[in-house]
C-alpha cells in the first residue's frame, strides 16, 4: 500500500467511531459533543493504528509506514489535547471523576512518551540545531537507544486508560454497548502486536559465517540462515543481538548465506563488528522489494548507502537495457570499499555510469546539482537516494532543483 491509500485509510479509521457515538448518545449531535467526541476517536483511532503500524505489515510499503509511524503519534497527541480542552464545553452526566481521571492518566502517559521519543529516538532534528545544544544532549548519551526503544511500548498502557476511560463515560451516559466498536479496535490492534512483541524473545536464527573489514568503518557481515525462508536482496530486515535490533538492507544472498554491509558508528554496529564466525542472532523476514528497472536510473549514495545501491545493481544488471548512474558520496577515500567493483562493471556494460566523490580529502568533491544537470536522463528517470538525513535532504533539493520529479529517498 503507497502512501495515498494508506492516507485515505487513516482518514476514514476515526468515523466509525464517531457515527457509532454521536447516533447512540443522548444529544449526540450537539455541536460540541460532535466535536469533543471526533477528537477523542481521532486521537483513540490513530493511537491503536500506531500500535499496529508498529508490527511492521508487509501490505503496506516499508518506508511508508516509517513515516506516517513517526507523524501519527504528534497527530494523536494535539487530538488527545483538544479532547481535553473541549470537554468542558459539553453537558457532561454526573459520575464521570473516574473516567476523567483515567482520560487524564492517558493524556500524561502519552505526553511523557512524546517528549522522550523526541528526545532520545527520534534525534534527526539535532542536526540542525546549534552546536550548542547538541552538545548538552551529548550529556545524555549514557541513555542508550536500545533502552528506549523498549520504553516506547509503555504506550500500550496508555491506550489501556484510553479504553477505561472510553468504557466509564459510556457507563455514566447509561450507553455501555457503544464502548464496544472502540474495545474491537484495541483487541485488533492486540492480535498483531502481542506477537510481534513476542518474537523479540524468539530464538536466533542466524550464524555468523564471517565479518570482514573492507575498511576502517565499512564492514561485510555475512549469515548463514537455519530457514530458507529469509529475506532476499534488496530487501530491509531488522538484526537483533542480545535485545537490540537494528534495520539493515540485504546487499546479497546466496542460496542461504546473507551479505550485509554495513558503517561501523554507532553503539549497535560496533557490536556487530565484534562478532565472531560461529556467533548466533536473529533476523527478522525482509520487507519491501527491489523497484522495476523499466527506464533509466540514478542513484545517489552517502557512505553505507551503498549497501541499498548494490542490491540494486545486481537485480539491474541481470537485464541493464536502462542507463544506471551511481553517484556515491563519502568522507574518506577508504570508505570507496567497491571503487573497483564499480569501475570494472563500467567497462563491461555501457549502461552502468559511475562517479564517486571524496567530501574531507583530496580535491573535497561534492556532488552538486550542476553534476547532476549534466545527465541527459532527468526528465525519465526514477531517482533514489539513500544517505543520512541531513544529506538525503540536500540530495532530494537538487533533484528538485533540475527538474527530478520521481524520487524516492531514504535516510538513516
Amino acid at each position: 500500500m503507497n502512501a495515498k491509500w494508506l492516507s485515505f485509510l487513516i482518514f476514514l479509521l476515526p468515523l466509525p467511531l464517531i457515527f457509532w457515538q454521536i447516533t447512540t448518545q443522548d444529544h449526540g449531535f450537539a455541536f460540541w459533543n460532535v466535536v469533543t467526541v471526533s477528537f477523542g476517536a481521532i486521537a483513540y483511532s490513530y493511537l491503536c493504528f500506531i500500535l499496529f503500524l508498529g508490527t511492521r505489515p508487509r501490505w503496506i510499503k516499508y518506508e511508508v509506514a516509517q513515516k506516517f509511524h513517526r507523524v501519527l503519534p504528534i497527530l494523536a497527541i494535539a487530538a488527545i489535547l483538544l479532547h481535553s480542552q473541549t470537554e468542558d464545553f459539553v453537558n457532561n452526566p454526573d459520575g464521570l471523576h473516574d473516567a476523567s481521571g483515567y482520560g487524564e492518566l492517558s493524556q500524561n502517559v502519552f505526553l511523557i512518551m512524546g517528549g522522550l521519543s523526541i528526545l532520545f529516538l527520534a534525534t534527526k532534528w539535532l542536526r540542525y540545531t546549534p552546536s550548542i545544544v547538541q552538545k548538552f544532549m551529548k550529556m545524555f548519551s549514557f541513555i542508550r537507544y536500545d533502552w528506549m526503544k523498549w520504553v516506547h511500548h509503555l504506550q500500550i498502557f496508555g491506550i489501556i486508560f484510553m479504553a477505561i476511560h472510553v468504557i466509564l463515560v459510556n457507563i455514566a451516559y447509561n450507553t455501555p454497548m457503544t464502548a464496544v466498536p472502540y474495545i474491537v479496535y484495541f483487541g485488533v490492534a492486540l492480535v498483531f502486536y502481542i506477537p510481534f512483541l513476542l518474537k523479540k524473545f524468539a530464538r536466533r536464527n542466524a550464524t555468523v559465517a564471517s565479518v570482514t573489514a573492507l575498511s576502517s568503518v565499512m564492514y561485510e557481515l555475512k549469515l548463514h540462515m537455519n530457514s530458507k525462508k529469509h529475506a532476499q536482496f534488496g530487501q530491509a530486515a531488522w538484526i537483533r543481538i542480545n535485545g537490540m535490533e537494528h534495520p539493515f538492507t540485504i546487499a546479497d544472498v546466496n542460496d542461504d548465506e546473507v551479505t550485509i554491509i554495513f558503517k561501523k558508528v554507532g553503539l549497535f554496529t560496533k557490536k556487530m563488528a565484534q562478532l565472531q564466525s560461529g556467533d548466533r542472532l536473529y533476523m527478522t523476514k525482509g520487507y519491501g522489494k527491489l523497484p522495476k528497472f523499466e527506464k533509466p536510473t540514478i542513484y545517489i549514495a552517502g557512505g553505507s548507502g551503498i549497501a541499498v545501491g548494490m542490491s540494486y545493481i545486481k537485480a539491474w544488471s541481470k537485464n541493464p537495457t536502462q542507463p544506471f548512474h551511481l553517484y556515491w558520496s563519502v568522507r574518506k577515500s577508504n570508505e570507496l570499499v567497491y571503487d573497483r567493483y564499480f569501475r570494472q562493471l563500467q567497462q563491461t556494460i555501457p549502461n552502468f555510469y559511475y562517479t564517486p566523490y571524496v567530501t574531507q580529502e583530496g580535491l573535497c568533491e561534492r556532488l552538486t546539482y550542476k553534476d547532476l544537470e549534466q545527465n541527459l536522463y532527468l526528465e525519465q528517470a526514477q531517482c533514489f537516494i539513500c544517505a543520512s538525513a541531513k544529506a538525503s535532504f540536500a540530495f532530494e533539493k537538487m533533484l528538485h532543483k533540475v527538474q527530478a520529479d520521481d524520487i524516492h529517498a531514504e535516510n538513516f
